[in-house]
């Protein structure tokens, strides 16, 4: 090897935003799309695009439904080689990326990232909207909604929708905590439950409220909540 390409194989290229170096200048400069958010690489079937071009191939295999990886362990097999490795471990119990600062070890990688940020405060991933930052990219995306005030997770029982899924999640307890006992259709406010009884069961609630039915409407409610 020549002085000139030892010299090469030397060098690092530090990201300007956190303190990761690389081997590599495409490195570095695949890694600063998780700061920037750049996805030059689109799906081209879904409105998805990606900052890797191999994720966008394994993407892509969603839609088809090729899987060429199986597992030699069990019937099952994955888009991606990645996916199968980390799958295997779920036969194996392999966890071969430890914390390091805590005795917790881990079956991928990203997850083992992920935890160690919780030890070291690391909040590589900033908005370029605000001054705000996070430790993962993916709560950089939902943070992201908050202002371009975009809703992608829908109710399935109304017709509201969310930024982020937990809030959907939470949503959800609302839609539980309004069943309509006689009929199980949910509400996702004690208001129109309220308007909803009085119109389509009047009965039932004067009968209700009178008392003579707190026993039914209790062992309603549990099973409606319950098939939710």
């Amino acid at each position: 090897m020549s002085d000139h390409l030892a010299t090469d194989a030397l060098k690092t290229y530090p990201c300007s935003e956190c303190d990761s170096t690389f081997a590599s200048r495409y490195s570095a400069k695949v890694h600063m799309r998780r700061h920037t958010g750049e996805r030059p690489y689109p799906c081209g079937i879904c409105d998805k695009s990606f900052s890797q071009m191999a994720i966008q191939i394994n993407h892509r295999r969603t839609h088809t439904g090729e899987r060429p990886f199986p597992c030699d362990l069990c019937p099952k097999a994955f888009a991606t080689e990645s996916t199968l490795s980390n799958h295997r471990r779920t036969h194996t119990g392999e966890r071969p990326y430890p914390c390091g600062i805590c005795d917790m070890s881990f079956m991928q990688q990203v997850i083992q990232i992920r935890h160690r940020r919780r030890h070291t405060g690391e909040r590589p991933f900033s908005c370029d909207l605000c001054s705000r930052a996070f430790a993962t990219e993916l709560t950089l995306s939902d943070h992201r909604r908050t202002h371009t005030g975009e809703r992608p997770y829908s109710s399935e029982l109304c017709d509201k929708s969310f930024a982020v899924p937990s809030t959907l999640n939470n949503h959800y307890w609302t839609h539980k905590r309004n069943t309509c006992y006689r009929c199980g259709v949910t509400f996702c406010d004690y208001k129109k439950l309220k308007e909803h009884r009085l119109s389509v069961h009047p009965r039932a609630v004067v009968a209700a409220d009178a008392g003579d039915n707190d026993n039914e409407r209790r062992t309603a409610t549990a099973t409606t909540t319950t098939e939710l």
